[in-house]
């Protein structure tokens, strides 16, 4: 029994669906089946029921999910405190990164300044994020994290959080890997017909309602679906 098992049973109990799950732990559906299969036969225990419509928890499944919940959450805050503890005189400055946060564009500005402030050290830590929340990982600034590099220009976080301008960028599309989209160079408006495209909800992000507005103008078949919070 490993840690991915027990996040992967966790999302499995969370979406009722090996593929679901898979989904969201960038993994085939067959991993994801593997994982629960091996994590049930070294338990000794039936964990889910599987039917023809996706899983569900078994009375010993729903018996260890709390305790699951308890075991990760008390692990991630050893690891947490751990991390804070200095080595070699150094103040360490954790900083948060994930798919939807990666730490390149601040970490290309370290090495530079590095050499002028030996006492401090960074340390990357890992953000178990949701890509269908929004702004779920800001909130882990000061608890998980010290800095964190993403977009910013939500109403909401720029009462909470203060920011340091890093660069700008053009807005970008993300698909799967296996989806045919992802064999074009670039993607236009008409590429988006009938498809269905994850956003921000609207009142978030000017920015983003102002991209939604073109989309839907220019492609009124696309199907956004709004990220949850």
């Amino acid at each position: 029994m490993d840690i991915n098992q027990l996040q992967t049973f966790l999302r499995v109990s969370e979406y009722g669906s090996f593929t679901k799950a898979a989904e969201q732990s960038f993994i085939s559906g067959t991993a994801v089946m593997k994982q629960i299969n091996r994590l049930e036969s070294e338990l000794n225990l039936k964990l889910f029921n599987r039917t023809a419509t996706g899983v569900q928890l078994t009375p010993q499944g729903k018996t260890f999910q709390p305790y699951v919940h308890q075991l990760l959450d008390l692990l991630n805050t050893a690891v947490e405190e751990t991390r804070r503890v200095r080595t070699d005189d150094k103040q360490i400055i954790l900083l948060g990164t994930s798919l939807l946060h990666p730490a390149d564009p601040f970490m290309s500005i370290w090495k530079k300044v590095a050499p002028d402030m030996p006492k401090f050290q960074i340390r990357l830590v890992q953000l178990q994020e949701d890509l269908n929340s929004s702004n779920r990982e800001y909130a882990m600034l000061g608890r998980s994290s010290d800095l964190m590099v993403g977009t910013f220009d939500s109403t909401t976080l720029k009462h909470a959080f203060s920011a340091t301008k890093l660069g700008s960028y053009h807005f970008g599309i993300a698909v799967r890997s296996d989806h045919p989209l992802a064999q074009l160079e670039e993607i236009s408006f008409s590429d988006l017909t009938h498809q269905k495209v994850l956003m921000v909800p609207t009142g978030i992000s000017e920015k983003n309602d102002l991209l939604r507005q073109q989309l839907l103008e220019k492609v009124p078949s696309i199907q956004p679906i709004d990220t949850t919070d």
